[in-house]
Formats: structure tokens, C-alpha cells, sequence
């Protein structure tokens, strides 16, 4: 798996918004399941592996009051979107990203958490949740 974006960006709706300018983001990566198995008799408990949950996206960092991107983000957490392969990409670096692999979906859980500036800066934070896995293009 990749490693989180430093200083990358995040784009949002298939005109590839960036959100902000200077952002952060760490995703928490998969979880598989278990499930407890005991066999008839027995006095031991085992474990098997089961179904892969996805993780969580934050992002964090610094956009400008009425940035397009952060517009876009609360529409899609306002209207409960759930963002498939072309609507959301996790930048690595210049060309790499991360984006959800063809028939998942990342939805916004948490967004409006902003604090500004004077100067109009302000700062943001917003976590997005996978529902399937993500992949790296």
C-alpha cells in the first residue's frame, strides 16, 4: 500500500476539484474480519479470516474561504454522495494516486471542521470512508 500524502492533494467530482491548496491526508488502511470457530468437543477457540472492511480518509490542511473544492466536499457529504474510481483521488505525489478500485466507494463522514484567519485562510478537516478498498493508479 502507498504512503500517506504529504503536502499532496485531493480532488473531489469527476472534474477533479482540488480540494484546498496545502493538505495532509493518512488513510488508515483495511481490516479483516474474524470470526470465532469452535468445533464440537473442543476447549479451543480459533479464529478465521473473513470479510475486508475498508479504512478511513483524513485529510487535513489549508484552503481559502470559498474554495470550489470544499464547496464540492460539503455538497457531497450534504446529499450523503458516495464517490466511486472517477470521483475522488488521494494524491501521492504528481502522478501517483490512490482512488477506489472499480465497484467501491468512498462517502464524506465528517467535514465543516474549520477554523480561519484574518487573512481568510482556513484551516480544514474532513475524513472520508471507504466502503470497498482502494487502489493505486
Amino acid at each position: 500500500m502507498a504512503e500517506p500524502g504529504y503536502l499532496g492533494k485531493v480532488t473531489i467530482n469527476v472534474a477533479n476539484t482540488v480540494i484546498g491548496g496545502m493538505l495532509a491526508w493518512n488513510y488508515s488502511g483495511d481490516v479483516r474480519a474474524s470470526e470465532e470457530v469452535v468445533e464440537f468437543g473442543s476447549t479451543i477457540v480459533h479464529d478465521e479470516p473473513t470479510l475486508i472492511r475498508g479504512g478511513e480518509v483524513q485529510i487535513s490542511g489549508n484552503v481559502k474561504i470559498g474554495d470550489a473544492g470544499v464547496t464540492a466536499l460539503n455538497a457531497a457529504f450534504d446529499a450523503g454522495t458516495k464517490l466511486g474510481p472517477t470521483a475522488v483521488k488521494f494524491y501521492i505525489n504528481a502522478t501517483k494516486y490512490l482512488c477506489p478500485t472499480t465497484g467501491s466507494t468512498v462517502f464524506v463522514t465528517k467535514v465543516k471542521s474549520m477554523s480561519n484567519d484574518a487573512a481568510g485562510i482556513a484551516k480544514i478537516e474532513a475524513t472520508f470512508k471507504v466502503d470497498g478498498q482502494l487502489e493505486e493508479k
